[in-house]
């Protein structure tokens, strides 16, 4: 596995945080976390995260997550993230990752289909996959996207 240690945007950068390696108990997948700081600074404005892996957990809670500080949102940080975290897949040899979000979160699903992510539908969620289990969530939207 490739880890990128900064990967520089126009706006913001990612700037590696931590390693946290699978777990085969629980179904975990290798996964790598990153800062979002603004371009060229040490402002940390979010958190993103790869999810190096397919099983049927990471069906549910996607190859990608994401957080934007409360005070940066609006601003189209989340979407420059997500398009600079599909970096680590390209150069690990992914041709494709999901996203997901519940259906509430509008602002998630925005971001996904800016993206040009592929909507395969609203599935729910089974009641040993650990969304349900530590979170309560039944159901979530599930987009692809396709790697080149």
């Amino acid at each position: 596995m490739e880890i990128l240690k900064r990967i520089n945007g126009g706006r913001i950068d990612l700037i590696f945080e931590e390693f946290v390696p699978a777990n085969p108990d629980k179904k975990f997948v290798d996964c790598v976390g990153y800062d979002i700081v603004l371009h060229s600074t040490k402002d940390k404005i979010g958190h993103c995260s790869a999810k190096l892996g397919f099983n049927d957990v990471i069906f549910y809670i996607g190859n990608i997550g994401y957080n934007i500080n409360e005070d940066y949102r609006g601003n189209g940080y989340a979407g420059e993230a997500v398009a600079l975290l599909l970096e680590v897949f390209k150069k690990n040899e992914f041709k494709k990752v999901y996203i997901t979000n519940v259906p509430e979160n509008n602002a998630s699903r925005r971001v996904c289909e800016k993206l040009g992510a592929k909507f395969l539908g609203t599935f729910e969620i089974p009641k040993d996959n650990i969304r349900r289990e530590e979170f309560g969530e039944k159901f979530m939207n599930i987009f692809t996207i396709d790697i080149s």
